[in-house]
């Protein structure tokens, strides 16, 4: 591809070239890219153009620039794990056996709340994956996660083992870097109550998250119910702040993953 345009418009396309040859594997984790002035050859165009690029990439988290160096391609799968991890890659860690049940695949479902949290309009149509988690065979939650439409095909493709995150960066070139996430107490009902198997009005969580890229977009929008009687949150307070941890107490076992 060659580009003939040299300002702003120029820049994006370079970026999301770039952003679409790492996730594809043409770049592959910590190698390092061509020189900014291979780069600007290969797309017809200049040397600040493609700084600006790489600049704009950076503060996504998908490169490392190391000046007098090159650039670096970061390894999203790894800085995942470590900040994000995957719901089975933090329960086997907590020595838990996880599995997930994918229950529905929507490629347009109307959700004024998840529109707006992924920063589209509020009558914009999302795509929607409902999924029922289990620890040790037990359900813990069930979990709505939305995406824009144009990520329909990692809906379709996702797989019950895989990683959502993983599959939203290979799809859009952009790595997942933190998150915010509420909690609040609701009264179970409706299919929840039924894929966790409570009762009708049982105490539950709500939980509401917000995942972003590093330049503070939103990637992924998580609507997620959890029973009372198999979550307990715990904060612990210091000096620098506050910190909550969580534990699941799994009916019949008599004991909680500490």
């Amino acid at each position: 591809m060659q580009l003939s345009t040299l300002d702003k418009a120029g820049f994006q396309e370079i970026a999301q070239a770039l952003r679409m040859a790492i996730a594809g594997g043409r770049y592959a984790p910590n190698s390092q890219l061509p020189t900014i002035g291979a780069v600007a050859r290969e797309y017809g165009t200049t040397a600040i153009t493609v700084r600006r690029a790489l600049t704009q990439l950076e503060r996504e988290g998908l490169v490392r620039v190391v000046h007098g160096v090159g650039s670096f391609v970061v390894d999203c799968g790894a800085q995942l794990e470590s900040v994000l991890p995957s719901f089975g890659a933090e329960m086997r860690a907590r020595q838990h056996r996880p599995t997930t049940q994918v229950l529905q695949r929507e490629s347009a479902v109307m959700n004024t709340e998840a529109a707006e949290a992924l920063g589209l309009e509020p009558n914009a149509a999302t795509a929607c994956l409902t999924r029922l988690r289990q620890i040790d065979g037990c359900p813990v939650a069930l979990q709505r996660s939305y995406l824009p439409t144009a990520c329909a095909p990692v809906i379709d493709q996702y797989q019950a083992d895989g990683s959502l995150y993983q599959a939203v960066t290979a799809h859009t070139g952009r790595c997942p870097f933190s998150a915010s996430e509420s909690l609040e107490a609701v009264l179970l009902a409706g299919e929840t109550v039924a894929a966790l198997g409570c009762s009708v009005g049982a105490a539950g969580w709500r939980s509401l998250r917000i995942t972003r890229d590093a330049a503070g977009a939103p990637l992924v929008y998580d609507e997620a119910y959890f029973p009372a009687d198999r979550l307990r949150l715990q904060l612990e307070r210091h000096a620098g702040g506050a910190r909550v941890d969580f534990e699941f107490r799994l009916p019949g076992d008599g004991s909680s993953d500490g």
